[in-house]
């Protein structure tokens, strides 16, 4: 067996930490967004702070939701897009000669 392999059965090398690290780092990264996002949709209105950081929401609240669902001009447009989603969706056949 090989120093290099002996060396790898023991543990960790420094490069495992690094690459380890560095994916940690940019899981966080592109998570990041989507946590805010969820934690500033279930956040309270009267609570909310424009621009502030939020991971977990101060006051939970599911109001921005009974609005969105309430409103028929955005049922209407999620139909909508809904639809043209499987449309473009759908395979076309391609010509034959």
């Amino acid at each position: 067996m090989s120093i290099a392999a002996k060396k790898k059965l023991k543990g960790w090398t420094i490069g495992d930490y690094v690459v380890y690290g560095i994916m940690i780092l940019f899981s966080l990264i592109f998570l990041a967004p989507f946590v805010y996002v969820v934690s500033v949709s279930l956040t309270d209105p009267s609570v909310y702070v424009p621009f502030k950081l939020y991971l977990l929401p101060e006051k939970v609240s599911l109001k921005t939701y009974e609005y969105l669902l309430s409103n028929p001009q955005f049922l209407s447009s999620l139909s909508r897009w809904w639809g043209q989603s499987w449309i473009s969706a759908l395979p076309l056949p391609l010509p034959t000669r």
